[in-house]
């Protein structure tokens, strides 16, 4: 697969999402100072599960549409997975 494959399929990826109404957040200094106390409490928490937890926690009262297991110990986050 070539790289240009690649991107056309992230694009479908993402285009398919916000039809499906997700809404895309963009990094902002109020997620980072979130993430970066997620990370404090929680340091095997990979970076980028502590910006989508941040991330969830200020946009979307905290819920996370996941089954992954690095969610399940962060304070303030609600796991949805197969609800709506």
């Amino acid at each position: 697969m070539t790289q240009s494959v690649g991107l056309e399929t992230v694009r479908l990826r993402i285009d398919s999402a916000k039809e499906a109404g997700i809404r895309f957040v963009p990094p902002s200094e109020e997620i980072a100072h979130q993430a970066g106390a997620i990370l404090l409490k929680g340091r095997d928490l990979p970076i980028a599960d502590a910006i989508i937890a941040a991330t969830a926690i200020i946009h979307s009262e905290g819920r996370i549409y996941t089954d992954d297991p690095h969610f399940s110990n962060i304070s303030g986050i609600r796991l949805v997975w197969g609800r709506t």
